[in-house]
């Protein structure tokens, strides 16, 4: 019989009795619509061996499919800030330190806890405690701080204390049961935006631990000197309910520290203080515990090992 020029190979089985399962050529005519199932009609044709060596040979020339496309790499997330940056930035702002009304440019701002704090959680300044916390702005011209037994206490991130300064002074006035509602004393504090003008009185005012230190460091060359003599600045930062510091946790703190003459029991607060920072902010960015050596003219922050 002949075979149309046009004609599909399909493999098809024992739909009848002298039918095998077998590949075979066949005209449309025979098959369904679809042109998938053989129904009736002789317009075919049995080529069983040669289609399944085409077949074959189509297999095994058939070009691998194209490579997939890798996925772009993940973008690695910021590392935290480590220890030693923020060790090393620490003690430029202090070498570097001058009058200005930026707390950036002026040196460190560390307050140092005084006992109104929370001791079971030292970062927490909720407003029922008190509506402002002290702080003080040092550097290698002044690098004294408040140092009533040596208490452990924090950096205070620059950017966001700027908006929380109320006022200041070129020294400890007293400020927590002597200044008032507000802390700010108006013939004595320099106001927010007179930071600079303040940093200038306490250069005039030549106090500091050359000439005046605490008691065990006393001797015939130094006389008992008051919290007024010492010479440290005094920030009074706000903590009103309009403006809580606890908006602006766990990032206002940028270290936690001890002092030169910390002892044992302020190390051990420290150490309190810098866990359970970390545990109530899991996902902090690295808050270093610092050994802060005011005597050391131009690096005296380190990281407090073991």
């Amino acid at each position: 019989m002949d075979v149309p020029s046009l004609h599909l190979a399909r493999i098809d089985g024992p739909r009848y009795y002298n039918f095998r399962v077998a590949w075979r050529c066949y005209s449309p005519s025979t098959l369904s619509a679809d042109g998938l199932v053989y129904l009736a009609g002789d317009s075919y044709c049995s080529r069983d061996q040669e289609l399944r060596a085409v077949l074959l040979t189509c297999l095994s020339t058939t070009p691998p499919p194209p490579p997939t496309v890798p996925s772009p790499p993940a973008v690695p997330p910021i590392p935290p800030r480590q220890p030693f940056t923020l060790v090393d930035d620490l003690n430029r702002r202090f070498r570097e330190g001058r009058p200005s009304n930026i707390v950036e440019e002026g040196g460190v701002l560390m307050s140092v806890l005084d006992g109104d704090e929370n001791r079971n959680h030292p970062w927490d300044r909720s407003v029922a405690t008190r509506d402002r916390l002290s702080a003080t702005l040092v550097s290698a011209r002044h690098p004294d701080c408040y140092w009533h037994l040596f208490n452990p206490g924090f950096v205070v991130r620059s950017d966001l204390a700027q908006a929380r300064i109320r006022c200041s002074y070129p020294r400890d006035t007293g400020t927590q049961g002597m200044a008032g509602p507000t802390g700010c004393i108006h013939n004595e504090a320099f106001g927010a935006g007179r930071l600079k003008q303040m940093m200038e009185a306490q250069d005039r005012l030549g106090l500091g631990p050359k000439h005046c230190q605490p008691d065990h460091k006393g001797g015939k060359d130094t006389h008992r000197c008051g919290f007024w003599e010492f010479g440290y600045n005094e920030i009074i930062l706000d903590n009103v309910r309009s403006h809580p510091w606890n908006d602006d946790l766990p990032e206002i703190i940028e270290a936690i520290f001890v002092q030169f003459h910390s002892g044992d029991d302020m190390i051990a607060y420290a150490r309190r203080f810098h866990d359970g920072f970390y545990a109530a902010y899991p996902n902090v960015p690295e808050v270093p515990l610092l050994h802060y050596n005011w005597e050391h003219p131009t690096e005296p922050f380190t990281v407090l090992h073991d």
